[in-house]
C-alpha cells in the first residue's frame, strides 16, 4: 500500500462513493499554499520562477 501526507487546507467535504465491486473512492478538493520552509533556516519562502 502507498501512503501520502498532504498538509493543506480542505476547501470542501470529501465526497465517498462506492465502485460496482464495492470499493470505496473519496473525492476531495485542497487549498495549496506555494511557500515552504527551508530546512537549514526555518525560514518561510516563495518558489522563484
Amino acid at each position: 500500500m502507498n501512503q501520502v501526507e498532504l498538509n493543506e487546507n480542505l476547501s470542501a467535504d470529501v465526497e465517498v462513493r462506492y465502485t460496482p465491486a464495492g470499493d470505496a473512492v473519496a473525492d476531495l478538493r485542497m487549498a495549496v499554499n506555494e511557500r515552504y520552509r527551508n530546512a537549514r533556516t526555518s525560514s518561510r519562502r516563495k518558489p522563484t520562477g
